[in-house]
């Protein structure tokens, strides 16, 4: 029987690094979530500029091409424009 434990990365030490420079047309992500691992994993089954780099115990890399790369921001309402798309919603 084998006395190690099995170490799991706690929320904190599951990250997620998304490196990309001026130069070059590809991004890596390293990433230890799952729900992203997933999806990366359907992005390289359907185009071919997508792909898995490298694999370990807890995570995944994968390249990418950058212009994939986004950050996106909250849009952000005046109030009378909020509490208007919130009544809407509940009906």
């Amino acid at each position: 029987m084998n006395d190690e434990k099995e170490y799991r990365l706690s929320k904190l030490e599951q990250e997620t690094i998304i490196i990309f420079n001026e130069e070059e047309d590809d991004a890596t992500i390293e990433t230890c979530n799952r729900r992203l691992i997933k999806r990366l994993e359907v992005l390289c089954q359907k185009h071919r500029n997508f792909y898995e780099t490298e694999r370990s115990e807890y995570g995944k890399t994968f390249i990418v091409p950058k212009k994939y790369i986004n950050v996106l921001v909250p849009r952000s309402y005046d109030d009378s424009r909020g509490k208007r798309l919130k009544k809407s919603s509940k009906k």
